[in-house]
Parts: structure tokens; C-alpha cells; sequence
């Protein structure tokens, strides 16, 4: 569950940093 929370965070983060 916590896993699944961080994963989906990481790829948040990476997609708002490609597009900054």
C-alpha cells in the first residue's frame, strides 16, 4: 500500500519535472 502511494508519487514528481 505505502509502496504503491511512493511509486505513483515518484512518477508525479518525474512528469512535473519533464514538463517544467
Amino acid at each position: 500500500m505505502y509502496y504503491d502511494l511512493f511509486l505513483t508519487c515518484s512518477l508525479c514528481l518525474a512528469c512535473l519535472l519533464l514538463e517544467w
